[in-house]
């Protein structure tokens, strides 16, 4: 079964079972169409030359691997008026924002420690330090990725055009694998699904043109 028939499938079991939340099938037309819509960029964020090219995926697919965890939102440290997910995706682009590109060499010095400065995070807390170790190997795994493949441009090089072939490719990662499969009612302590995110955005993303998304 294809990655995007699997999420497909791992989702509407989840919707199914799911005795917590239900989902607003009013609004539901209109969220997809806000999926189908793509990004808006001013012309100066818009990267131009190869290597600022590489460093935006690379931090795309940075942020993509780490887009779990909110399991552990009640016991980390949050920015205020933000969101654990938020709170990580500021604290990992002013990161890569003071410290530099993004890259395999630099991805693989994530180690728990480092996470943890990185994401604001109190190395005491022993909770946020389980979720600072999953996101050590999350990174450490994408630095291995990017080896394998030579760059993110290599990875982008391995499909033909497909944003679902790309998603498939990114699940070499074991963290990034992680499409569903538990009773719903143990997801809100595990994982969300990280190559959902890369079958929704990289087909509409401006950082990976060309790449046909799903329908």
């Amino acid at each position: 079964m294809h990655l995007a028939d699997r999420v497909r499938t791992h989702c509407r079991n989840v919707c199914e079972t799911a005795t917590l939340i239900t989902i607003n099938l009013d609004e539901l037309a209109d969220y997809a169409l806000e999926l189908a819509s793509p990004p808006s960029f001013e012309a100066s964020d818009k990267p131009k030359d190869g290597p600022a090219l590489e460093a935006a995926r690379v931090l795309v697919l940075a942020l993509d691997a780490i887009n779990f965890g909110s399991g552990w939102h009640d016991v980390i440290t949050k920015r205020p008026g933000l969101s654990g997910a938020r709170t990580m995706v500021a604290a990992l682009r002013e990161y890569e924002s003071a410290s530099g590109p993004l890259n395999a060499a630099t991805l693989h010095m994530f180690d728990p420690s480092l996470c943890a400065e990185v994401f604001g995070q109190d190395k005491t807390n022993t909770p946020a330090m389980e979720l600072m170790e999953l996101f050590g190997q999350a990174l450490v795994e994408l630095a291995r990725f990017l080896e394998r493949h030579g760059s993110a441009h290599g990875a982008i090089g391995c499909v033909d055009h497909s944003a679902v072939d790309f998603a498939e490719l990114l699940t070499e990662m074991p963290m990034f694998g992680d499409v569903g499969g538990r009773p719903a009612d143990e997801l809100g302590s595990g994982f969300d699904a990280g190559p959902f995110v890369a079958v929704v955005g990289a087909g509409r993303f401006e950082l990976f043109p060309g790449l046909v998304g799903v329908e």
